[in-house]
């Protein structure tokens, strides 16, 4: 908590002013050395609190979005597509990164570095893939003009602009000739996707389990996407920290028995990280992703070194670590919600599940699934309204149901990753179809109600003082409780 508030209030500071990098670095440099200085002080964490303060500042000053790209003017652009494309009817959707640009109407112009990120839209009758290298003729667009909540989150994610390729602009392709952990990982979720391929399975539960276990959305329908936003259920389309958590608990259960033998202990939780780490990569690398991988990363090292486990301090660890990489992360709706989430059920649902949970072991696995979903959708709840104007009510009733079908969906479709013999297939094929086919039912027909959400506008104001009432709730219950936080594992 004393680094991610001043990395937080410096990342604020930065979004509305720019300081000059001469006196930013001198006082910067003067901090940590005052720090390291009376490090042994009383006053100390003063100089500590300026230095992290100062640092996030410079860090989000370097990160912030450039727009070197020109806009309605025809240039010639050479590109490579960082994502794999996703049909959007007439246009294949992806992002691109734009490495060199020149004006098409002065040939002699020279080739200037733009080093941009762009969202790209190219007509279906040229193909592009992940990974390769293009030149076309475009204009670049505006995100958008009107200022609108989706504008701001592309920005914050670092997008410039947005491209159109029309048939015949596509100029040269050429394959991708430098090797990233992403477009390693890219390659990784390819593979996996394939091998989810070789299932027999229908359209939609193709689409689900696809999109649930490795993060690939292009088989999604509009009408099947449109349903799973309506009920608040479009999280378990996002490969997230549920995701990996299913994958983390999955590899300890295996691996239960490893240190019963010399050194297995070690053997345990290096197998343990790689496999979150895979699976990580397996699911593209999102920020999502990422995020829970060095939250359960942090959670494993833990257990290897039989230490207290402070879940929520492994939290705040890993929110800094994201912050310190990208400062534009704060500003993202997706960072926000999936942090605040987490927060959420580590805070309550401690608490909550000592005091309904009962002796019968598969109710009080029912209660648990029950509690987190109604803690989850409770503290992220004003964030959603005041972001998208609307509230799911539906959602928090048939959380438990679809929480139960995706651990499914993840288990059965992470084994059949991991065991993908020809024998197998039907099982997994079966079970697979019948979870997937149940979650869409479910969520189809309460997306059909009339009340499955309800639009509402509230102020920021209400959105900070309710997350102020619920911390300071969070801090007396503790309080009261006289208990520490702690990870429930027997739920």
């Amino acid at each position: 908590m004393r680094i991610i508030l001043p990395m937080i209030a410096g990342i604020v500071v930065a979004r509305s002013y720019t300081l000059p990098w001469g006196v930013l670095c001198g006082s910067l440099a003067a901090a940590w050395l005052l720090a390291w200085a009376g490090y042994r002080r009383r006053e100390s964490w003063c100089y500590v609190t300026l230095s992290v303060f100062l640092s996030a500042v410079l860090l989000a000053q370097l990160h912030r979005t450039n727009d070197p790209l020109p806009k309605g003017e025809r240039l010639l652009l050479t590109f490579q597509v960082i994502e794999n494309p996703s049909d959007r009817g007439r246009w294949q959707r992806t992002a691109a990164d734009v490495g060199y640009f020149r004006y098409e109407k002065d040939e002699k112009a020279r080739w200037r570095a733009a080093r941009a990120r762009v969202l790209l839209w190219v007509d279906t009758c040229q193909r592009v893939e992940q990974g390769g290298q293009y030149a076309a003729l475009a204009y670049v667009n505006p995100i958008d003009t009107t200022r609108s909540g989706y504008g701001k989150l592309m920005r914050t994610r670092g997008f410039c602009g947005k491209v159109f390729v029309t048939p015949g602009r596509l100029l040269t392709r050429s394959p991708a000739q430098t090797a990233t952990p992403l477009s390693w990982a890219r390659r990784v979720q390819g593979g996996a996707a394939r091998l989810l391929g070789r299932l027999s399975l229908s359209d939609d539960a193709r689409a689900v389990v696809s999109a649930m276990a490795v993060g690939d959305k292009r088989e999604m329908s509009p009408e099947l996407r449109a349903a799973y936003g309506r009920v608040g259920a479009s999280h378990l389309l996002a490969v997230s920290g549920l995701h990996v958590g299913i994958v983390f608990s999955l590899v300890n259960v295996l691996f239960y028995l490893l240190p019963a033998v010399r050194r297995g202990h070690i053997a345990k939780n290096v197998a343990a990280v790689a496999a979150i780490w895979l699976y990580a990569a397996a699911a593209g690398l999102s920020p999502s992703v990422i995020r829970a991988a060095f939250m359960f990363s942090g959670i494993q090292v833990a257990l290897a070194a039989t230490r207290y486990r402070n879940p929520v301090n492994t939290m705040l660890a890993t929110a800094a670590v994201m912050l310190a990489i990208d400062p534009n992360y704060l500003f993202d709706i997706s960072f926000q919600l999936s942090f605040l989430a987490v927060l959420a059920i580590f805070v309550a649902f401690g608490p909550l599940y000592r005091r309904l949970r009962t002796r019968c072991g598969p109710l009080n696995l029912l209660i648990s699934v029950v509690i987190i979903g109604v803690v989850a959708t409770m503290g992220t709840a004003p964030l959603v309204v005041w972001q998208f104007g609307s509230f799911p009510l539906v959602g928090m009733l048939i959380n438990p149901a679809v929480v139960l079908t995706a651990h499914l969906i993840v288990l059965l479709a992470v084994g059949w990753m991991i065991l993908p013999f020809p024998v197998l297939a039907g099982v997994f094929s079966a079970g697979l179809e019948g979870c997937a086919w149940l979650q869409n039912a479910v969520v189809k027909w309460c997306a059909e109600l009339p009340w499955a959400a309800f639009d509402v506008r509230i102020p920021l104001w209400f959105v900070a003082g309710y997350y102020l009432v619920y911390l300071l709730l969070a801090v007396w219950w503790y309080g009261r409780d006289d208990r520490k936080f702690s990870l429930e594992y027997d739920a």
